[in-house]
């Protein structure tokens, strides 16, 4: 599954020069399918030591049919080299109903199925410093599941220790929905497909068997696997199989109906 947004952090030292941040800035703001966030970086101390920005790509979402009100399709929030939640905007709040405390406690709002594998990815990100990417469901604010796309990455300062997490949230809802829908309706399809009282099967662009329903199987002996590609050549009668190879082929290459006769072996139980 591809990506809806690519994110990377860009950093600037505290010695960069305001017009070469400005101009630096400036041509980042001029990539209209970008969103950028920015804010200034303050070690143990309180020193700061560099600007931070999180520059999010959203040209292959933005391009998609169908199209969310960006702020609410994605947002921002950060936590702690820990794993903490830090800082988080209005938006995260009202979509899990959920105060700053709370969302500290975020595995239980991660759906039970998702829960171990999501909560073992992020500690392995953690402890490791390498980016973070997970689609799970979560429960928001309305009491139901809603699919997200978490994807963090880790903002290190001078020597190269992590000293907070940036993480993207995309709200993909709808596409697993739609996937979902999509998947459902093919399942119905085949179970259709294989109840009908005949031998029916597709094929790819170059002729090799993609699917083959539960007659032919029946009928031939041959798994769906054996019969896949041309394997299912081999329940052709040996003397039928030129003339049914050709004949195929030129159905091919016209691109036309086409009909052929052929012996196929029966499988005996």
């Amino acid at each position: 599954m591809k990506p809806d947004a690519q994110i990377g952090i860009y950093q600037t030292k505290v010695s960069t020069t305001p017009w070469y941040r400005s101009q630096f800035l400036a041509r980042l703001r001029s990539l209209s399918d970008h969103r950028l966030l920015g804010c200034y970086n303050r070690g143990m101390t309180g020193q700061m030591y560099g600007d931070a920005l999180l520059c999010a790509d959203i040209a292959r979402r933005k391009n998609r049919s169908v199209h969310h009100d960006e702020r609410h399709s994605a947002v921002v929030h950060t936590m702690t080299a820990t794993g903490r939640v830090e800082l988080v905007n209005h938006q995260i709040l009202k979509y899990f109903g959920k105060t700053l405390e709370e969302l500290n406690d975020w595995g239980v709002l991660v759906h039970p199925d998702d829960r171990s594998r999501v909560i073992d990815r992020w500690t392995h990100s953690v402890a490791t410093g390498e980016p973070y990417d997970a689609e799970h469901r979560v429960l928001r604010a309305d009491g139901t599941y809603g699919w997200l796309h978490s994807r963090g990455l880790p903002l290190r300062d001078i020597s190269g220790n992590i000293v907070r997490w940036y993480n993207l949230l995309t709200d993909i809802d709808e596409r697993k929905r739609a996937e979902e829908a999509l998947s459902t309706n093919e399942r119905n399809l085949r179970l259709i497909i294989d109840t009908i009282p005949a031998m029916a099967w597709s094929a790819r662009p170059d002729g090799s068997a993609e699917f083959v329903n539960e007659h032919y199987i029946d009928f031939t002996g041959l798994s769906a696997e054996q019969a896949s590609g041309w394997g299912w050549t081999r329940a052709v009668h040996p003397g039928d199989l030129d003339d049914l190879t050709a004949t195929w082929q030129r159905i091919l290459a016209s691109e036309a109906p086409g009909e052929a006769e052929a012996r196929l072996r029966r499988h005996r139980l």
